[in-house]
């Protein structure tokens, strides 16, 4: 027990000890040189399943698309997974599909057995916008590597299985709720042991969440 208490404060340490940054274009500087433009320019390309995604989200509500992750934010995802080579990665929150199909590409690319069981869940309380993230998902051609779970986060972590360790959380959901899902990930012991915790929107609007 004492074990698993040192192991816990350990990786506590670790996940609170962490760099912040932005990859949203609109706090970019216009020069052509700029970090964000060079970023982009050299990162991996939105694939054209999942870019369909975000055009028919932004067609319908150019407002409510920002809820999604940039291209670039997909990008690098795409690239921690093909470092870390996770078996099983947990998002909470799915919204459209958007980033869970940016995950399940970067799996597929890193896992070159054909998957039996899905290695990516992502979690969406909305039924309706649940089933919307299941059909794009579905669409994209990811339906064998991503189950959308349509539950609230809270409960998604609550009910998980602890011996079924998560190699990578995505958190993007309830913003207020941050704390809470992080805290339950950690006093859970639900993660690997070299599991990440990566956090989305910890400074939005300004405020730290």
């Amino acid at each position: 027990m004492l074990a698993r208490q040192t192991l816990g404060a350990i990786k506590r340490h670790l996940h609170t000890s962490t760099s912040r940054a932005t990859l949203w274009s609109f706090l970019d500087t216009p020069e052509p040189a700029s970090v964000y433009s060079y970023a982009h320019q050299n990162s991996l390309a939105e694939p054209t399943p999942i870019q369909e995604i975000r055009l028919a989200a932004v067609a319908k509500d150019p407002a409510e698309a920002q809820k999604m992750i940039s291209p670039l934010q997909g990008a690098f995802l795409a690239h921690l997974v093909h470092m870390q080579r996770p078996q099983r990665i947990l998002e909470l929150g799915c919204y459209k599909g958007y980033s869970a199909c940016w995950l399940a590409h970067a799996l597929r690319s890193v896992h070159t057995e054909p998957v039996q069981q899905p290695c990516l869940w992502t979690c969406e309380r909305d039924p309706s916008i649940a089933e919307t993230a299941t059909l794009n998902i579905a669409q994209a051609g990811y339906a064998d590597i991503a189950t959308v779970l349509p539950q609230p986060a809270q409960l998604v972590l609550e009910c998980w299985d602890p011996d079924k360790k998560l190699d990578l959380v995505f958190i993007d959901a309830n913003k207020s709720a941050y704390k809470l899902y992080y805290d339950l990930i950690l006093d859970r012991d639900l993660l690997s042991d070299n599991g990440q915790i990566l956090v989305d929107n910890v400074l939005l609007h300004g405020r730290v969440h």
